[in-house]
């Protein structure tokens, strides 16, 4: 019978996010910035540990007296990436998906605009500290334009930036917070409810120039 080999937990990269991490026992250690001296280091140390238990060790059971700094960080959360790294990894995806014969749509036009708000105001928050107030506040951004959006350009526009969000949690680039459930629950504006401008109604054709219209076809199209 071949010998089982012991394989040395690799040192691996999150692409999404460029952060080291170590997978040990089934959990997921983020060690910092890809390729950086520390997250090195810590990998070293963990790893170490690890195998020098046996491969039975509790990582919370890893103890360092001259590196304990170092060691907390492999308790941490995996940080948040900031609202304009999320725009500029969703934008770079909306290019191959809102395509038709082979050209962009005015859906990516309009998926560009929306975001684009939304990172002059919140460039540096983390994603997961994103909520309704901060949408609300693009929002009234939006309606206090000097060249007046309509209501339904406005809510189509809050749609595209959640779309751009529930994207990044797919991609597990964030955790859901109760944050992200308050911006799931923002509903639109209501008509009549705000100072945005509504679309005008199409009127009804009057019988008059129906009569005359139908003077003017041929025989066939007429009786249609």
């Amino acid at each position: 019978m071949p010998k089982l080999r012991h394989v040395v937990p690799k040192y691996c990269r999150h692409k999404a996010r460029n952060l080291a991490y170590v997978r040990i026992a089934g959990q997921d250690i983020y060690l910092g910035k890809w390729r950086s001296e520390e997250s090195r280091r810590l990998y070293e140390l963990i790893v170490a540990e690890y195998l020098k238990s046996g491969r039975t060790l509790d990582l919370r059971e890893i103890n360092s007296s001259h590196d304990s700094a170092a060691l907390a960080k492999a308790e941490e959360v995996l940080p948040s990436i900031t609202v304009s790294e999320l725009i500029d990894q969703y934008l770079e995806a909306a290019k191959t998906h809102y395509v038709k014969n082979g050209r962009p749509t005015s859906e990516l036009t309009n998926t560009r605009i929306a975001l684009e708000l939304a990172r002059k105001e919140f460039a540096d928050l983390p994603v997961d500290q994103f909520g309704a107030r901060c949408l609300e506040k693009i929002r009234d951004a939006m309606l206090s334009r000097k060249k007046k959006w309509m209501r339904k350009t406005i809510n189509g526009h809050c749609q595209r930036i959640k779309r751009a969000f529930k994207w990044g949690l797919e991609r597990e680039l964030f955790v859901a917070t109760s944050k992200y459930q308050s911006l799931v629950a923002v509903r639109g504006l209501a008509a009549g409810r705000s100072i945005a401008k509504e679309s005008k109604l199409v009127a009804a054709v009057s019988d008059d120039v129906v009569e005359k219209t139908l003077a003017k076809l041929p025989a066939v199209v007429a009786d249609m």
